[in-house]
């Protein structure tokens, strides 16, 4: 993969690494600050009823990316 191509954390199903049966990953938008011209979203990553993560990003693709990625790591530890 090249060094400036972004990786998509959403891909790897963070259940699979849980050692669940590719449980599935739910977003939920906790927070929204800033006005509407800069908003800031901050999302919290669940698998089934357990919250694994929670991110801020300058749209909610980029917070669910975030929170993706701080998921796979909390569940790689």
């Amino acid at each position: 993969m090249p060094a400036t191509a972004a990786r998509d954390f959403k891909v790897a199903p963070p259940g699979s690494l849980a050692g669940q049966p590719a449980a599935r990953s739910s977003y939920t938008v906790i927070a929204e600050h800033g006005p509407d011209h800069d908003k800031t979203f901050e999302v919290a990553i669940s698998l089934g009823d357990k919250e694994y993560g929670r991110a801020q990003g300058k749209s909610k693709k980029e917070a669910q990316q975030n929170a993706a990625e701080r998921a796979l790591a909390a569940l790689a530890d």
